[in-house]
């Protein structure tokens, strides 16, 4: 099978390794279509008249799960010889929650419509956490040693192009259908890309891991201890997790705030706030290739439930 220069796997990659190239690259498309509808979905509640506080509980939500599950998810991937299948599976039970938030309106009356989209979106804070723990290691393992930055800052770039292209049509596309059936259909459309995004993704090949030995007779304090002596090992990645959690600290705060000004303040239409999303993702996009093209960007950091 021939595959395209463009797979972006280095020179001296086996056929193996520069299909998995193409696949991440691929993939990041199908991601890009569906993170799409991620924008909308706070505004969505917004406009069925979501309370601040529920608004506010779709951010908190994912981070809540991570906090408590992200360690026991750690644990059970850890043991497992094949993480492809756990990651492309729980990602697409993550895009798959677009469409069951389309669904919901039909199926719930509207004063509980709310409640169920939160459910629904609480329910896809587990696959999510699952996603958030093997993305790092697939990619890892995709990449390699040598092309951590080239395979990163491609799919990067390649997600960022393709969600601010489909953020942009998908407001006009909502200023076009009458609320709240131009929600759902538009919902139930973009989850079609987590179908992309499992079949390539599916497709990554990799080598069996090594299961770690077992450590008998510990009990859970000292399993916790050697977890944190084992961070604080690692000066470097603590420094920059410090760093990231400051910024994400900030960054956080404000993100339920902004789809309720775009709401309830300045009434903006659903094409203008597709406008203000596709310019905040082309920004970053260029920001982070003209800073270098070797260096991934953090568009992946804007929103909660984008499914990297």
């Amino acid at each position: 099978m021939h595959l395209p220069r463009f797979s972006a796997a280095p020179e001296d990659a086996t056929p193996v390794q520069k299909r998995n190239f193409l696949n991440v690259q691929v993939d990041a498309v199908g991601i890009g279509l569906a993170s799409g509808a991620g924008p909308f979905l706070p505004v969505f509640l917004a406009r069925l008249g979501a309370t601040n506080f529920q608004v506010g509980l779709l951010t908190a939500m994912p981070a809540f799960t991570g906090l408590f599950f992200a360690i026991v998810v750690g644990r059970f991937l850890q043991r497992r010889r094949q993480i492809v299948p756990w990651f492309s599976g729980a990602r697409l039970l993550v895009v798959s929650s677009y469409a069951l938030t389309g669904i919901a309106p039909f199926l719930v009356p509207r004063e509980w419509a709310v409640q169920a989209v939160l459910l629904i979106w609480a329910l896809a804070t587990i696959p999510q956490t699952v996603v958030n723990v093997a993305f790092s290691v697939v990619m890892n393992a995709v990449a390699g040693p040598k092309g951590r930055y080239d395979l990163m800052s491609r799919r990067w770039s390649i997600l960022g192009l393709t969600t601010s292209i489909t953020v942009a049509t998908v407001g006009q596309i909502l200023d076009r259908i009458s609320f709240p059936l131009n929600y759902q259909v538009v919902f139930m459309a973009l989850s079609l890309g987590g179908l992309i995004s499992y079949y390539f993704s599916s497709h990554i090949a990799l080598p069996d891991t090594d299961l770690p030995a077992p450590t008998p007779g510990l009990s859970l304090g000292q399993r916790f201890n050697g977890f944190i002596n084992q961070i604080r090992g690692e000066r470097a990645f603590v420094s920059f997790i410090g760093k990231r959690f400051v910024f994400l600290f900030g960054s956080s705060l404000a993100t339920p705030l902004f789809p309720l000004f775009y709401v309830r303040e300045i009434h903006a239409s659903d094409a203008w706030i597709g406008i203000i999303n596709t310019t905040q993702s082309a920004i970053m996009l260029l920001a982070s290739r003209t800073k270098s093209s070797g260096l991934p960007s953090m568009l992946g950091l804007r929103a909660s439930f984008r499914p990297v």
